[in-house]
């Protein structure tokens, strides 16, 4: 079977790791970082499973690194996400959000804030 990453990553991966975790063994954490990439996960989603997997007080042992739970992205829950920029209700272009006034009837860029 093919290894997405190698002995010199999975070595840099383990630092991080037992930065956050010096309890856990370098050979334990070495050993899961390399059955992660003996199953072809690539070295990417491994260092965050990793380091999501380090960070958790409730895994105990380094075999978390390998959990699906650590693999995924987080889905943020939160609501809505500020798009980073508003249409000023003036004027009616995109601007960046931190540009933006909040206003009574909307957004209002600074430019048509200062006309008024």
């Amino acid at each position: 079977m093919m290894m997405n990453f190698g002995l010199e990553e999975a070595r840099a991966i383990s630092a991080v790791v037992r930065a956050f975790r010096p309890e856990w063994d370098h050979g334990g954490v070495m050993k899961w970082l390399h059955e992660m990439a003996r199953e072809g996960v690539d070295v990417r989603t491994t260092a965050r499973a990793a380091v999501r997997a380090a960070q958790d007080v409730k895994a105990m042992t380094p075999k978390a690194i390998t959990w699906t739970k650590y693999r995924q992205d987080p889905v943020t829950t939160a609501g809505r996400q500020d798009p980073g920029s508003r249409r000023c209700v003036e004027c009616t272009f995109l601007h960046p959000t931190d540009t933006m006034t909040k206003t009574d009837h909307g957004w209002t860029c600074q430019q048509c804030t200062e006309e008024q």
